[in-house]
């Protein structure tokens, strides 16, 4: 092995990784183990792991505000992928800090990346059985390269795509590689030694041993405990910051909690997909103009300016919600007076309603939101759950939910939910407080969202 000092440095001299730019990738297994998949006649078929490796970097876009991924190929025993940074972006992502703040590194995030997908990889083991690895995931560093323009993007597209076709070429050695892994041989000339060598070489030894382990266990212990506490932060952090994302885009007046105790918290919203708003009033000396009625069943309106995208079938419009409870501007009401159903045939310019309703109460700036789902974050013992996929349960909130939970982390010891509607002086808040235990280890995050409350 080469001494630490003498390593050759992969990165590229004098390069400002932070600045904005494309940059091909390549993470090695350790041991070139092939603990993500297999290729079978050209192609790659990726297993439980690789397929976690795959979404953790489709996901990296979603936690780095500023970052864009390419294509990706997930191989049996290494990974290439090209990122673009926009180097704009703040180093914690979500909202601006105060000050100036410095920009993503390619580091950085690669760090974090192997970090996180080391940790549910060691999930998969515990849980679902997967191969153990040799000590660690990845191997220390990585490769990358400066993609420099557009034919080098094209080649190195090219490169990625086509990597599964070339497997059969290096398999063999490969296969070798991972079954060594943890042997070390060694030859040497037969040679004897008398007893009182061994002895003194016992001795010496002994005296070594005793006087090194003084020098070398604190800093040894240190680092690992370092080691473990910025793993369960960076943990505790990235499920904070994926329960922000969902809060954000909560149905305003939506958010409901319920707690039993400090190991079963269950905090659901209903999620929102586009909104806009709708005609209120006829544009004077205009005819055709379809507005939404208030004082009849009307089946239909326009959307001043225009939606992101056309409505799905059975989608859902609420209008004016101001509460979480109660059987008026309630969306979880049994029988609701703000919500209606989206027909088939709408656009972005014209929302259409099957059955027509009559809205209760108008919204003071026209505002309507359109949602497809509940969604639940679930503290359930000493994991944290993500439920969606279930309808607007009427009234009574759910706990848990129905259907199939997915793990956003592991590890917790307690958690705490919050909220504190908001009133005409504020926006509302949720407070989030999170516990993570390891080894006897615990920290503690609290995070605070503000929410958007104007319905």
């Amino acid at each position: 092995m080469v001494p630490l000092q003498q390593r050759r440095s992969l990165r590229l001299p004098g390069y400002d990784y932070s600045q904005a730019g494309a940059y091909f990738v390549t993470l090695c297994v350790e041991k070139r183990c092939a603990l993500l998949g297999e290729v079978v006649g050209g192609n790659m078929q990726l297993n439980d792991a690789g397929r976690m490796i795959e979404q953790a970097w489709l996901e990296l876009a979603e936690h780095y505000p500023g970052v864009k991924v390419d294509v990706c190929q997930i191989m049996p025993n290494h990974f290439h992928g090209i990122i673009w940074l926009e180097g704009l972006t703040g180093a914690h992502g979500g909202a601006p800090l105060r000050g100036k703040q410095p920009p993503f590194f390619l580091g950085d995030i690669i760090k974090r990346f192997k970090t996180y997908t080391t940790h549910l990889y060691i999930a998969g083991v515990s849980k679902e059985g997967w191969r153990q690895f040799p000590g660690r995931l990845w191997q220390r560093g990585y490769f990358d390269h400066v993609i420099r323009n557009e034919q080098d993007l094209e080649d190195t597209r090219n490169y990625i795509v086509n990597n599964p076709q070339k497997w059969q070429l290096n398999r063999e050695d490969i296969a070798q590689d991972c079954n060594k892994a943890g042997r070390i041989t060694a030859t040497r000339a037969e040679s004897g030694f008398t007893l009182i060598e061994m002895i003194v070489v016992i001795v010496i030894v002994g005296i070594l041993a005793a006087m090194g382990g003084q020098f070398i266990a604190a800093p040894v212990t240190g680092y690992v405990d370092l080691a473990r506490r910025t793993r369960l932060v960076d943990q505790a952090e990235m499920a904070l910051r994926r329960m922000q994302r969902d809060i954000r885009s909560a149905l305003p007046n939506s958010i409901r909690i319920v707690g039993t105790d400090a190991t079963h918290q269950y905090l659901e919203m209903i999620n929102t997909v586009d909104g806009g708003r709708y005609r209120r009033y006829q544009d004077p000396g205009e005819d055709g103009d379809d507005i939404l009625n208030f004082n009849v069943v009307d089946t239909s309106f326009d959307v001043l300016g225009s939606l992101n995208q056309e409505p799905a079938a059975d989608q859902r419009l609420v209008v004016y919600n101001i509460s979480s409870t109660g059987a008026t501007g309630n969306a979880y009401a049994e029988i609701p007076d703000n919500l209606a159903v989206i027909a088939e045939d709408s656009t972005v310019n014209q929302i259409k309603l099957d059955p027509g309703s009559q809205f209760a109460n108008a919204s003071p700036t026209q505002r309507f939101f359109i949602v497809d789902q509940s969604v639940t974050y679930a503290c359930e013992g000493d994991v944290l759950n993500r439920y969606d996929g279930y309808g607007i349960a009427a009234d009574d909130q759910p706990t848990p939910p129905a259907g199939a939970p997915a793990l956003v982390t592991s590890g917790v010891e307690t958690c705490s939910f919050m909220y504190a509607p908001g009133v005409s002086q504020r926006a509302g808040l949720v407070t989030l407080q999170l516990s993570l235990r390891e080894q006897g280890e615990t920290i503690t995050l609290l995070h605070q969202v503000h929410v958007m409350n104007a319905p």
